[in-house]
């Protein structure tokens, strides 16, 4: 929605000279001291964006392919606790987005969950999502 207002800010400046207090003032370096609303229009709709609950609520992403992260486990059970405290070629395991719960109806997806997809992350395997419930009381879902 939009709503047009005429208001009047009243500044009150320290300058030499008419020129500077109006630079000041131009230039952001003063606030006002009083706004009065002169006038003001009824709010017009502008536009109207319904929501509905994207497909990968309660999801989430990593940058680290999967078959990294199941190479590592298998090279090294040993620091697998259930999930991946894990670093293998220099990177540690991380996630780098979790979805929004809501999409704009006529996108097909919430707008973390497009980044994610452009930008070549992968969703989290069932057992990264219980380790991010588990340590961090995210609220992913999970298989059981």
């Amino acid at each position: 929605m939009t709503r047009i207002e005429k208001v009047q800010h009243v500044y009150t400046v320290q300058a030499e000279t008419e020129e500077e207090a109006i630079a000041e003032v131009v230039n952001c370096n003063v606030d006002s001291g009083e706004i009065l609303c002169l006038s003001e229009e009824q709010p017009v709709v502008d536009e109207i964006v319904e929501y509905t609950e994207c497909p990968n609520k309660g999801e989430g992403w990593s940058s680290i392919p999967l078959a990294v992260v199941e190479e590592t486990i298998a090279d090294r059970p040993d620091i697998f606790d259930g999930i991946i405290p894990l670093w293998k070629d220099g990177k540690t395991w991380h996630y780098n987005g979790l979805c929004e719960g809501e999409k704009e109806r006529t996108k097909e997806f919430c707008f973390s969950c497009m980044r994610a997809q452009s930008q070549g992350y992968r969703l989290l395997s069932n057992e990264e999502k219980k380790y991010l419930n588990r340590a961090y009381r995210q609220k992913l879902n999970v298989q059981e």
